[in-house]
């Protein structure tokens, strides 16, 4: 277990998710909420161990412009 207090919101990917609609709401609530400077804004991404490579690939390099990428 990890405790993970620096942020209000969390967003948790288990391995039964729809990984695309996943990917595509997370990038959504991240940027799509002035970079976290809105409550429902998603600071912090906790993703189930078995899944985590196949949601790096396509969440790596979305977002908005060079700044804004996700970094994972």
């Amino acid at each position: 277990m990890q405790a993970q207090c620096e942020a209000k919101n969390h967003a948790l990917v288990l391995e039964d998710c729809d990984l695309e609609s996943t990917v595509n709401a997370i990038i959504n609530s991240t940027y799509g909420c002035a970079y976290g400077m809105r409550c429902m804004a998603l600071p912090v991404i906790v993703v189930q161990e078995s899944i985590a490579d196949k949601f790096v690939a396509p969440a790596q390099g979305k977002g908005n412009g060079d700044e804004g990428r996700l970094r994972l």
